[in-house]
């Protein structure tokens, strides 16, 4: 934020907080309570313990630890041993919190697959854009948040239009791969953008990776529900929704890590090779510990930077915050080319997905079958006696 402190990114969406629990007490229905089950407590506790070291070492690898560190490879062992425990308690509990007969359903393995791609190509566009539009492109905090707001307009207004479509037609297999193929073609089009990219020519980037992304975001939610049995909605959408996410932690991770490493290389490289520079080594070992894409974000910092320099070495800063930038570029645009390889990885996959008929009941197909059976031998004239 350009005029306030950053905590006010989340405290001022308190009051729209409190209105909606508000609403929700007031005006949600109430439904009457089903057979009541045994809550699998094991399950859900082994479940986290997956999941907790898990997003740890993907957030913590390549920035607080090195990826063969003894912190990360220590969470990711508990989080493999989580795991066998998960599936042993998940093979013998009466009532899972995840069943893993579901996995055996293609449609549901294959949506969770390609919602963890499109997990990867969403938060990947929303964590490094902006560090684009203010480190590359030099804009101010409040005009990358309208930026970015055009890639999220159009994947509200896709969604909708994707949702009727669908609803209309019955189909969803062609929209999914047009989506995939949209949202791909929008990430490879950041790849291309450089330090004279405009803010115009960004939001209009944005726009089409919008548009391929509210058409395959929702339609993923659509066939999880659609292949399961309807008692097993619940965990199913909640089974996509995690896919999404870690989809987003850990790709998010490793595109923080070809963003640093590509850009300490590129920096580097550019200072060395500067004769200004190469002949003050001191300021050029210096300034080459500032590699840190933070400061391209925040003016207040590089001017305080600036400051303690010599007024006779102002130029020399001016050309070092060029070579940053272009390091950034060079550092985003692999972040970005990454993507692109995981939407065309996810438009792969859906090829082989099964589009199977939209639900038109509540009732599981068997249940459905038996009904009719039944209304059927109760129409069925009776013999006279």
């Amino acid at each position: 934020m350009d005029h306030f402190d950053w905590h006010w990114v989340f405290w001022v969406f308190l009051p729209v907080g409190i209105i909606a629990f508000l609403l929700i007490l007031r005006l949600f229905p109430a439904t009457a309570p089903g057979v009541k089950r045994k809550i699998d407590y094991y399950g859900s506790l082994f479940l986290v313990c997956t999941m907790i070291p898990l997003l740890l070492a993907f957030t913590w690898a390549g920035n607080q630890y090195s990826w063969t560190s003894v912190e990360i490879l220590g969470l990711l062992t508990a989080s493999v041993v989580a795991f066998v425990l998960f599936i042993i308690t998940e093979r013998r509990v009466t009532n899972p919190v995840l069943p893993l007969y579901l996995f055996k359903n293609n449609v549901f393995s294959l949506s969770n697959a390609i919602g963890f791609l499109i997990g990867i190509g969403m938060f990947g566009a929303i964590m490094y854009m902006p560090f684009f539009i203010q480190g590359v492109m030099g804009t101010s905090a409040a005009k990358s948040g309208f930026v970015m707001m055009f890639m999220t307009l159009s994947m509200v207004v896709f969604s909708a239009i994707t949702g009727q479509l669908v609803t209309r037609t019955g189909k969803y297999k062609k929209l999914a791969l047009t989506g995939l193929t949209i949202m791909g073609v929008g990430m490879y089009l950041l790849t291309l953008m450089s330090t004279e990219t405009s803010n115009v020519s960004a939001a209009l980037h944005l726009v089409i990776l919008g548009c391929g992304l509210g058409m395959a975001f929702p339609i993923f939610n659509l066939t999880v529900q659609n292949a399961v049995p309807h008692r097993e909605l619940g965990v199913a959408t909640a089974a996509i929704q995690l896919f999404r996410q870690m989809g987003g932690t850990v790709g998010v991770s490793i595109m923080g890590t070809i963003l640093s490493t590509r850009m300490e290389s590129r920096l580097t490289d550019g200072v060395t090779k500067d004769p200004d520079l190469a002949a003050n080594p001191e300021i050029a070992e210096k300034w080459k510990s500032l590699k840190d894409p933070q400061i391209l974000l925040s003016p207040e910092q590089l001017a305080a930077i600036k400051s303690q320099i010599p007024p006779e070495m102002s130029g020399l800063f001016e050309r070092f915050i060029d070579f940053l930038r272009e390091a950034m570029n060079y550092g985003l645009s692999g972040v970005f080319l990454m993507g692109t390889g995981v939407m065309i990885l996810a438009l792969l996959l859906t090829l082989f997905l099964r589009e199977i008929p939209l639900r038109t009941t509540n009732r599981d197909p068997a249940e459905e079958e038996e009904s009719s059976t039944s209304r059927n031998r109760s129409t069925k004239p009776q013999p006279e006696g």
